[in-house]
């Protein structure tokens, strides 16, 4: 019972750091780019 509670919390956390990782590299190659052009 304990672990199923605990899933969906471990799966959240996963998403939200997927995401802040996507915004983190999309941020990074915005900057890449605009030193290219």
């Amino acid at each position: 019972m304990e672990t199923l509670a605990a899933h969906p919390n471990l799966l959240y956390l996963g998403l939200v750091s997927l995401v802040s990782a996507g915004i983190l590299v999309i941020f990074l190659f915005n900057k890449i780019l605009r030193r290219v052009n």
